[in-house]
């Protein structure tokens, strides 16, 4: 088990991969980096929360329903890293 501390920020954004100090060498949890979509969505999430400081309920379903990729690219729909 490790605590993920968020440095000078409001936001937590949580991925498919271990963030904290225990697990950032783990070789399971790097793995799942390379070979998941986790690393793609977590810097795609920080896009979307990018457009405001505070988000409601209806902003965090938009994101949730988003379906596009890096940069709003058109992915496809059932993409895994929408």
């Amino acid at each position: 088990m490790d605590v993920y501390e968020v440095p000078n920020s409001n936001q937590i954004i949580c991925p498919n991969h271990y963030q904290g100090k225990d697990y950032e060498n783990d070789f399971a949890n790097l793995n799942n980096q390379i070979e998941s979509s986790s690393l793609y969505r977590n810097i795609r999430l920080k896009q979307l929360l990018s457009n405001s400081d505070t988000i409601n309920y209806f902003q965090a379903a938009t994101i949730l329903r988003n379906q596009k990729g890096l940069n709003d690219k058109n992915i496809g729909l059932t993409n895994e890293k929408a």
